[in-house]
């Protein structure tokens, strides 16, 4: 469970919530876990065409072809989605989670908050009032 949630979180850009409320927070949990469905479901079915298991199949590999060929599929006609997913599932089949023994990576932050305060007024009154600080 936790490499999902993991996975979930990094590959999905989950580690940022953008919503305010509780409510809309909870919308955006469900549309990752949605989001993280679909993905999951065509790397299952493209692991049944390659005839391997499905955790065998890269998650981030599918996200990446989904998202590059998702324009060619909508504008598409319905043959040619049929056939241009049938492509899409077997290039997603070949690409594969490399075996990573005792893989451990640190919990840490690489990149530190800047120490600037947070601009909370209008920029044009911020400079006025450092170019009267400077004349002074």
């Amino acid at each position: 469970m936790e490499p999902d949630i993991r996975a979930i979180k990094q590959s999905l850009k989950m580690d940022h919530l953008r919503c305010k409320t509780p409510f809309m927070v909870e919308k955006e949990i469900w549309v990752h876990f949605l989001g993280y469905n679909l993905i999951r479901n065509a790397s299952c079915q493209a692991a049944l065409l390659q005839q391997v298991h499905p955790r065998a199949v890269s998650f981030t590999a599918t996200k990446q072809t989904l998202n590059a060929a998702r324009s060619q599929l909508t504008q598409a006609s319905l043959r040619e989605q049929v056939r241009q997913s049938e492509l899409l599932l077997r290039e997603v089949g070949k690409e594969r989670v490399g075996n990573r023994p005792d893989r451990c990576e640190p919990r840490l932050v690489k990149k530190r908050p800047k120490q600037y305060k947070h601009l909370r007024e209008p920029r044009a009154q911020v400079r006025a009032r450092l170019r009267q600080k400077n004349t002074e």
